[in-house]
C-alpha cells in the first residue's frame, strides 16, 4: 500500500470513518463506462484499496448515489445559468430561453475534466488530470480551489490537521474549474459570478 493511500486511511479510520472492500477493476470499468468520467489517478488508488463510505463519502457501489453525485457539480452550474444570472464571457453570448441555455450550459461541461465527488461538497478532477491535482469546493456556484490534494484533503479534514501540500502556484490548472475558482470572489452578490 503506497503513502498516500495508507496515509488517507489511517486518518479516517481515527476519524471513525467507515470503509469497505477496495473497488475491483470490473467496478471501475464498469463505473467509469456507465457514467462516461474516468476517476483521476489519486482517487483511483484510494479506492482500489477502501471505500470510505460514511460522514458525506459516496457509496460508489449505488448506482443512485453515484449518478446523483457526479450529477451535482452540473446541475450547480445549471442552475446558477437558470436562477442566477452565471454566464462566462468566454462561452458566447447565452442562448435565449432556459431550455437552450441549460443544453448550452450542460454541452459546455461535457468539453471540461469531470468533477469527481471526493467528500460531502469536494471534488477531484477526473481524468486526464495528473497526481497532485487540486480539490475544489463546489457551493452554490461559489467554487473555491483549496489548492490542496486529496491527501491534503483528508489529513486536514479528517487527520492531523497538518498540511503538506505544495503552495498553490505549483497545484496543475484544471480547465475551466480553476479559472471558475479564479473568479469566485466570496464577498460578491451571486449574480456577478463568473463575470
Amino acid at each position: 500500500m503506497d503513502f498516500l493511500v495508507a496515509t488517507a486511511l489511517d486518518c479516517l479510520a481515527a476519524r471513525g470513518v467507515r470503509v469497505e472492500r477496495g473497488l475491483a477493476p470490473a467496478e471501475f470499468e464498469r463505473l467509469e463506462r456507465t457514467f462516461r468520467f474516468r476517476f483521476g489517478p489519486e482517487q483511483h488508488r484510494l479506492l482500489a484499496a477502501a471505500m470510505p463510505i460514511s460522514d458525506g463519502w459516496v457509496d460508489w457501489r449505488d448506482d443512485d448515489a453515484a449518478h446523483e453525485a457526479l450529477e451535482r457539480p452540473i446541475r450547480e452550474i445549471v442552475a446558477a445559468v437558470l436562477h442566477r444570472g452565471f454566464w462566462l464571457p468566454g462561452w458566447g453570448r447565452r442562448p435565449p430561453g432556459d431550455l437552450r441555455a441549460e443544453r448550452a450550459t450542460r454541452h459546455r461541461l461535457r468539453e471540461v475534466p469531470a468533477l469527481v465527488p471526493l467528500h460531502a461538497e469536494h471534488y477531484l478532477p477526473g481524468e486526464p488530470m495528473p497526481c497532485g491535482s487540486p480539490v475544489f469546493s463546489l457551493l452554490r456556484i461559489g467554487v473555491v480551489s483549496h489548492g490542496e490534494t486529496l491527501l491534503d484533503h483528508v489529513e486536514h479534514h479528517f487527520g492531523r490537521q497538518r498540511r503538506i501540500g505544495r503552495p498553490w502556484r505549483e497545484v496543475p490548472s484544471v480547465p475551466f474549474w480553476s479559472d471558475l475558482a479564479s473568479r469566485y470572489v466570496p464577498s460578491a452578490p451571486r449574480s456577478t459570478y463568473g463575470r
